[in-house]
Protein backbone atom coordinates (compact mmCIF):
# COMPACT_ATOMS: atom_id res chain seq x y z
CA UNK A 1 0.00 0.00 0.00
CA UNK A 2 0.55 3.71 -0.36
CA UNK A 3 0.45 3.87 3.71
CA UNK A 4 -2.42 5.18 4.42
CA UNK A 5 -4.89 3.37 6.82
CA UNK A 6 -8.15 3.44 7.15
CA UNK A 7 -10.11 5.69 9.52
CA UNK A 8 -12.95 5.62 11.39
CA UNK A 9 -15.57 8.33 10.85
CA UNK A 10 -17.27 9.14 14.18
CA UNK A 11 -20.19 11.30 13.76
CA UNK A 12 -21.97 13.04 16.71
CA UNK A 13 -25.63 13.89 16.55
CA UNK A 14 -27.53 16.27 18.78
CA UNK A 15 -31.31 15.56 18.30
CA UNK A 16 -33.09 18.43 19.36
CA UNK A 17 -36.79 17.83 21.37
CA UNK A 18 -39.32 18.57 19.45
CA UNK A 19 -41.91 21.11 20.48
CA UNK A 20 -44.71 19.13 20.98
CA UNK A 21 -43.84 15.21 20.95
CA UNK A 22 -41.66 13.71 23.42
CA UNK A 23 -40.25 10.48 22.49
CA UNK A 24 -39.73 6.86 24.67
CA UNK A 25 -38.44 3.85 22.67
CA UNK A 26 -40.87 3.94 19.80
CA UNK A 27 -43.94 5.83 22.10
CA UNK A 28 -44.77 8.83 21.30
CA UNK A 29 -46.29 11.23 23.94
CA UNK A 30 -48.36 15.05 23.18
CA UNK A 31 -50.08 17.11 24.43
CA UNK A 32 -53.81 18.32 23.21
CA UNK A 33 -55.14 21.08 24.47
CA UNK A 34 -59.45 20.99 24.48
CA UNK A 35 -61.52 23.88 25.91
CA UNK A 36 -63.53 23.27 28.66
CA UNK A 37 -66.91 23.10 26.51
CA UNK A 38 -64.77 19.81 24.31
CA UNK A 39 -64.09 17.91 27.77
CA UNK A 40 -67.27 18.34 29.25
CA UNK A 41 -69.71 18.00 26.44
CA UNK A 42 -67.32 15.57 24.37
CA UNK A 43 -65.81 16.24 21.21
CA UNK A 44 -63.83 14.89 17.76
CA UNK A 45 -60.79 17.15 17.64
CA UNK A 46 -58.14 17.43 15.14
CA UNK A 47 -54.85 15.53 15.85
CA UNK A 48 -51.88 15.66 13.91
CA UNK A 49 -48.93 12.81 13.98
CA UNK A 50 -45.76 13.20 13.90
CA UNK A 51 -45.69 12.27 10.06
CA UNK A 52 -48.01 15.24 9.55
CA UNK A 53 -51.42 13.02 9.45
CA UNK A 54 -54.77 14.51 10.39
CA UNK A 55 -56.90 12.63 12.85
CA UNK A 56 -59.77 13.22 14.29
CA UNK A 57 -59.93 12.28 17.83
CA UNK A 58 -62.90 11.57 19.93
CA UNK A 59 -62.94 12.98 23.50
CA UNK A 60 -65.50 11.86 26.10
CA UNK A 61 -67.56 13.39 27.22
CA UNK A 62 -66.29 14.00 31.03
CA UNK A 63 -62.75 13.65 30.31
CA UNK A 64 -60.55 14.89 32.58
CA UNK A 65 -57.10 17.04 32.64
CA UNK A 66 -54.48 14.19 32.25
CA UNK A 67 -56.48 11.89 30.80
CA UNK A 68 -53.80 9.61 28.14
CA UNK A 69 -55.46 8.39 25.41
CA UNK A 70 -53.20 5.67 23.39
CA UNK A 71 -53.85 5.70 19.78
CA UNK A 72 -51.96 2.51 18.28
CA UNK A 73 -49.80 2.34 15.78
CA UNK A 74 -49.37 5.61 15.72
CA UNK A 75 -45.53 6.07 17.10
CA UNK A 76 -42.15 5.75 15.56
CA UNK A 77 -41.29 2.86 13.41
CA UNK A 78 -39.44 -0.38 15.06
CA UNK A 79 -36.07 -1.00 13.44
CA UNK A 80 -36.53 -3.57 10.55
CA UNK A 81 -40.12 -4.24 11.79
CA UNK A 82 -43.45 -2.84 9.59
CA UNK A 83 -44.90 -1.98 12.53
CA UNK A 84 -45.26 1.10 14.90
CA UNK A 85 -45.18 2.01 18.78
CA UNK A 86 -48.27 4.10 19.96
CA UNK A 87 -48.78 7.52 20.45
CA UNK A 88 -49.64 8.65 23.91
CA UNK A 89 -52.17 11.73 23.85
CA UNK A 90 -52.59 13.58 27.51
CA UNK A 91 -55.65 16.07 27.51
CA UNK A 92 -54.98 19.40 28.84
CA UNK A 93 -58.13 21.66 29.59
CA UNK A 94 -57.76 25.04 28.86
CA UNK A 95 -59.69 26.84 30.53
CA UNK A 96 -61.76 29.95 29.68
CA UNK A 97 -60.81 33.74 30.57
CA UNK A 98 -64.39 35.16 32.41
CA UNK A 99 -66.00 38.64 32.03
CA UNK A 100 -68.37 39.85 34.50
CA UNK A 101 -70.95 38.35 32.65
CA UNK A 102 -69.13 35.07 31.92
CA UNK A 103 -68.44 34.77 36.19
CA UNK A 104 -72.00 34.99 36.86
CA UNK A 105 -73.16 32.33 34.07
CA UNK A 106 -70.37 30.31 35.82
CA UNK A 107 -71.55 30.35 39.38
CA UNK A 108 -75.30 29.43 38.25
CA UNK A 109 -73.68 26.54 36.44
CA UNK A 110 -71.61 25.29 39.50
CA UNK A 111 -74.68 26.18 41.43
CA UNK A 112 -76.96 23.66 39.41
CA UNK A 113 -73.95 20.84 39.67
CA UNK A 114 -73.03 19.52 42.77
CA UNK A 115 -68.93 18.30 42.81
CA UNK A 116 -67.45 16.37 46.13
CA UNK A 117 -64.34 17.52 47.31
CA UNK A 118 -61.82 15.89 45.51
CA UNK A 119 -59.21 15.94 47.99
CA UNK A 120 -61.38 14.32 50.49
CA UNK A 121 -58.99 11.22 51.86
CA UNK A 122 -55.89 13.04 50.53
Amino acid sequence: GSGESARDLVLVTAIRPHPVFTREGTTLTRELPVTLEEALLGAEVPLTTLGGKRLLLTIAAGTQPGRTIRLAGQGMPRLRKDERGDLLVRVKVVLPQLDERGRTAARTFLDAVSQPDPRQGH
